[in-house]
């Protein structure tokens, strides 16, 4: 059933905080409208169910959400009722439906998806954009989902078992020759080797008094909802040299302020 009343009022009030750049802050913001109650990473009430992803905009136009968004099996279990992923970027948010019927394969992890096995994952690029000529758009939310409540679930199961298995790798199997073998096995006691040596002390010990310089905005950073978030962050605040930008970050966590950019290219560019 679709509740045109409650999704109006949702894509409204997604649509009024564009801009926001966090996509937590956006979810607790829509969790406490409309009372949904988080499941692990979906957010769901009795009208609708809606994941949030952050959305990497590249060049100031195209982007890309920057992890895998749902496993199949977990979407099936809210495929009976409109469900849509909501992406945030810093500059606005981006909506669409994404029942089975609006993705076009699974991609990640799904090697051994079946119609009798349900496994992997969605990426944002498996989402359908346009669906027999109507765009995934919030003003044909209504009709799209009208399309979807007919078309029986098994269907879209077997059309994604389909093209899930059309898709090959793009890299050539590795042959093993006998050269190959053997520095495999070496490197087994080179590594035994390395971590009784002088060098790996001196590494550990420099990893040691790089975390205790930081270890109180460590412990901060580590609060932090979003795991590619929190891993970047603390990387940098291990690794980085960049005095100025660590206590940025310190301050915007002490504040609770949207994080300054700490991307892997940057980090490339300060060591």
């Amino acid at each position: 059933m679709y509740n045109q009343e409650e999704i109006e009022r949702f894509v409204k009030l997604v649509e009024a905080n564009k801009g926001i750049g966090d996509k937590e802050k956006l979810a607790d913001i829509i969790q406490k409208e409309f009372h949904l109650e988080k499941k692990r990473s979906v957010y769901t009430n009795e009208f609708f169910s809606v994941r949030f992803s952050e959305f990497k905009e590249e060049n100031g136009k195209n982007g890309r959400i920057s992890n895998t968004v749902l496993g199949l099996s977990t979407l099936l279990k809210y495929d009976d009722k409109p469900f849509f992923v909501c992406a945030i970027s810093l500059h606005t948010n981006y909506l669409w439906i994404t029942n089975t019927t609006f993705l076009y394969k699974i991609t990640h992890s799904s090697q051994k998806l079946t119609i009798n096995k349900i496994r992997g994952s969605f990426l944002g690029s498996d989402i359908i954009m346009q669906y027999e000529g109507i765009e995934n758009r919030p003003e044909n939310f209504e009709k799209l989902f009208a399309i979807h409540e007919i078309m029986p679930v098994e269907d879209n199961i077997e059309r994604l078992v389909e093209n899930t298995s059309q898709i090959e790798g793009g890299g050539s199997q590795l042959d093993i020759t006998p050269e190959i073998r053997e520095k495999i096995l070496k490197s087994i006691t080179r590594t035994k080797e390395f971590l009784k040596s002088k060098e790996y002390e001196d590494l550990m010990q420099d990893l040691s008094g790089r975390v205790k310089k930081v270890q109180e905005v460590i412990f901060d950073a580590a609060q932090k909802k979003n795991v590619n978030k929190r891993g970047r962050v603390i990387e940098f605040l291990i690794t980085g040299e960049d005095l100025k930008r660590k206590e940025q970050i310190k301050k915007a966590l002490e504040d609770d302020k949207p994080l300054p950019d700490i991307t892997r290219k940057y980090i490339q560019t300060i060591m």
